[in-house]
């Protein structure tokens, strides 16, 4: 397994684990006042996961949908993917 999934499983039973809520947590790190450039760049590479998969199963869709389309006729050979 992926050393950072079993990072991120092990950050989220951590979370569960801690006394309080969440908003609690987030108002103690805002209290730290940390600089936009490095909150923007923390939001970043939250992101940037999920708009990677979410661009790459669009492209998968667009290329499986467009592999279909080749013959100029409808066959049933033409609609198996190549």
């Amino acid at each position: 397994m992926n050393y950072i999934v079993v990072a991120l499983y092990m950050f989220g039973y951590c979370i569960c684990l801690l006394p309080g809520d969440y908003t609690m947590y987030l108002n103690m790190i805002k209290d730290w006042e940390l600089g936009p450039a490095l909150i923007t760049s923390a939001k970043f590479v939250l992101a940037y996961p999920f708009v990677y998969h979410a661009v790459n199963g669009v492209r998968h869709l667009v290329g499986a949908v467009s592999s279909t389309r080749r013959c100029p006729s409808p066959s049933p050979h033409c609609l198996k993917p190549h």
